[in-house]
């Protein structure tokens, strides 16, 4: 099984708008983020940790800008996935889900009980965004995806 380039019966998943299809999966991805965040808090223990500085490394303002930086990449990827051409949004979801996999596999609370169910998830969609933008061929003439987003009807 694939996840797109033929007919429905043949493949697991059916993609026939790439840009539409990579940008759900970055708001996917997005949506675990701060659902493993927001449950992560609430975890017992967690708040009480963070208000004592016990973070496991020391924060500072150089390390909460790179840490903010990586965090907007997926956030980013939102829009770009739909607007920018085909040729280079191949390249920028294959290095923006690189750098988020390196992010969620190295940066998170493995001994969590919610992070490894959503860091999981993410996995698994960023290896999807990155088969689809490898895989992502241009249509012939009747295609949309090489075409950029414009204003008007």
């Amino acid at each position: 099984m694939s996840l797109g380039g033929g007919a429905v019966s043949d493949t697991l998943i059916d993609v026939t708008d790439r840009k539409v299809a990579l940008s759900t999966i970055w708001i996917f991805v997005m949506f675990n983020t701060v659902m493993a965040d927001i449950i992560g808090f609430i975890e017992p223990g967690t708040l009480a940790r963070l208000a004592r500085g016990e973070t496991g490394f020391e924060l500072t303002a150089p390390i909460l800008v790179v840490i903010s930086l990586i965090q907007v990449v997926p956030i980013l990827m939102i829009p770009i996935a739909r607007m920018v051409r085909r040729r280079e949004s191949r390249g920028l979801n294959v290095a923006a889900a690189g750098l988020t996999l390196l992010y969620v596999i190295g940066g998170g609370n493995w001994e969590s009980t919610s992070y490894p169910v959503f860091a999981t998830l993410e996995v698994i969609a960023m290896i999807a965004i990155i088969g689809l933008a490898c895989t992502w061929r241009p249509r012939s003439r009747r295609g949309h995806d090489d075409t950029p987003v414009t204003g008007g009807g």
